[in-house]
């Protein structure tokens, strides 16, 4: 019972000079203001971290949803071979140095590839297939060439809008 008493009384002390410390008629004031602040400052920075994890969730939560929609969308219909051929088309042009000298054919989502590349292509162009919708699978009949010199079609500049660029 001892020990009891004496954690009491000394809980009462440390409360008696906490409302002293509070209440002191000179600077007491000044101490609220500041207690006063420092609790709303926290209070906000709660509220703005509970937000974004709030935020968080919710994204997290709209983008499974889209990757759900985007799996079924993509395994529920077929893809015209026509617009097969041109995604495949525009997508070699972002992994290819002159995609215009590709020739590109789908037939019920296997497409066909083929025509003049430079040397190191051809697996970008693999990486990049296996990520198209739509593509079943693929052929690569490319001609790999290590230097462009005997290939007047894979000389100069990869994009016109680059030579003017630097014309200018």
């Amino acid at each position: 019972m001892k020990a009891r008493s004496a954690f009491t009384l000394l809980v009462g002390a440390g409360l008696g000079a906490a409302v002293m410390y509070m209440l002191d008629p000179r600077t007491g004031a000044r101490r609220r203001a500041l207690a006063r602040d420092k609790a709303v400052h926290g209070l906000k920075l709660a509220g703005r971290w509970s937000n974004r994890k709030v935020r968080n969730s919710f994204n997290r939560a709209a983008g499974m949803t889209a990757e759900i929609r985007s799996y079924l969308r993509l395994h529920s219909r077929s893809v015209n071979d026509a617009a097969l051929a041109d995604r495949v088309r525009s997508h070699l042009g972002h992994v290819v140095a002159h995609p215009g000298l590709l020739d590109v054919s789908a037939q019920g989502g296997v497409v066909t590839v083929s025509g003049p590349v430079l040397q190191g292509e051809p697996s970008r162009i693999a990486g990049r297939m296996r990520k198209i919708r739509g593509v079943k699978s693929y052929e690569l009949r490319v001609e790999a060439h290590a230097t462009p010199e005997h290939m007047p079609g894979l000389q100069g500049e990869s994009h016109p809008e680059e030579q003017q660029e630097r014309a200018a």
